[in-house]
């Protein structure tokens, strides 16, 4: 917050991630709600969670955590709760794409928890309503009629740039007491900077405020959504000239010896690269983007060759399972053929021992007379 005070810059936080629930990550509402088995961690694709937007535990426990966060003093901005800090926090969301991907539980749940916000805000920090899925997700009256919320925001990554500034403009004049904006699009592909060029320009045609994703280091280039400043992505971003940026190619061949000491290279240098930017110009941190892009091709580079001889060693392994197994067959058939044949023998063995016994019987009983 220090940091974005002295760039003149402020902060839209969610507060919540509706896929930290045993999608993309799994927190603890996700365990004890058992939405994922107990023990579990890390991603594991559930998509129902609808427990935590209908159990009361969860809504007092979730409210709690909100009066936490929002009262929380920040040493650093002079002891002020973050209720306080409009200064540096223009908007909180209760969630990240509530019950986004899942089969909605709750048609009230957002807007509940916006006014339980509303009503621990004591600045103009504004509430916005998280985003959907898809365009018309995000302008679902789930939204549009909450009277709490004073942002709808849209996340969408499918849909033409004409048909969704559109879409935006039209909500805009539907509901001219909120604000509507794009709060979550991306692009990858071959044409990545020319898409970004056309929503961009379609957005200011309709005075429609934007948040790409992603803008980290390193980008990926048109391989992925994550945009730096050396590449023609960012150009198209921000107005200038720009080129498509080519898509990677790696090739097995060609790869480093190592991949590990390749990988750590790249992470250290890239780390190294993130602290000089912050106190650079923007040409340095162009020229230290494109270095730390030419180390990550080679980690690729290197990590291809490994899933190559991965590959190689599968295939011949599931060779030998094949051979050991056709061997174990075989033996087991043999084993099974010997024990036929044993028990036929042992029923031969059988009949005549209860013949001898027979006649011995008969024999002591003739005596006995």
């Amino acid at each position: 917050m220090v940091d974005c005070k002295a760039r003149g810059l402020k902060l839209m936080i969610a507060l919540s991630d509706r896929y930290a629930l045993g999608f993309w990550s799994t927190d603890s509402y996700a365990t004890q709600l058992n939405i994922v088995a107990a023990g579990s961690s890390g991603v594991q694709k559930v998509a129902n969670a609808g427990s935590f937007y209908t159990n009361a535990w969860a809504i007092n426990m979730f409210e709690d955590r909100l009066s936490h966060i929002m009262n929380h003093q920040n040493a650093l901005m002079g002891g002020q709760k973050w209720a306080d800090l409009d200064e540096v926090i223009y908007a909180v969301e209760p969630q990240n794409e509530p019950q986004g991907h899942m089969q909605m539980a709750s048609s009230t749940w957002s807007c509940d928890r916006a006014r339980y916000l509303k009503s621990l805000i004591t600045s103009n920090i504004k509430v916005s309503s998280g985003g959907g899925i898809t365009t018309s997700s995000s302008l679902g009256s789930w939204a549009t009629g909450c009277s709490a919320f004073d942002i709808i925001s849209v996340h969408d990554y499918g849909t033409s740039a004409a048909a969704t500034a559109g879409a935006l403009a039209a909500a805009k004049a539907a509901h001219p007491g909120k604000e509507v904006i794009m709060g979550e699009w991306g692009m990858a592909g071959a044409n990545k900077a020319t898409v970004i060029s056309q929503f961009v320009n379609a957005f200011n045609a309709q005075g429609i405020s934007n948040m790409f994703w992603q803008i980290t280091k390193p980008g990926a280039g048109a391989a992925d959504f994550e945009v730096w400043t050396g590449e023609g992505a960012w150009k198209a971003l921000t107005g200038q000239a720009f080129s498509n940026d080519a898509a990677p190619v790696v090739s097995a061949s060609k790869a480093v010896a190592s991949s590990s000491k390749a990988a750590a290279s790249f992470s250290s240098k890239a780390v190294a690269s993130f602290s000089k930017v912050a106190d650079s110009s923007k040409e340095a941190a162009a020229r230290e983007a494109t270095s730390t892009k030419a180390q990550w091709a080679s980690a690729t580079s290197a990590f291809s060759s490994y899933v190559a001889k991965a590959s190689s060693y599968a295939g011949e392994g599931k060779s030998r399972v094949a051979s050991a197994y056709s061997a174990a067959a075989s033996k087991v058939e043999s084993a099974a053929a010997e024990a036929t044949s044993a028990a036929a023998a042992a029923n031969t063995w059988s009949g005549g021992a209860a013949g001898q016994r027979q006649a011995i019987v008969s024999s002591l009983k003739g005596g006995d007379a």
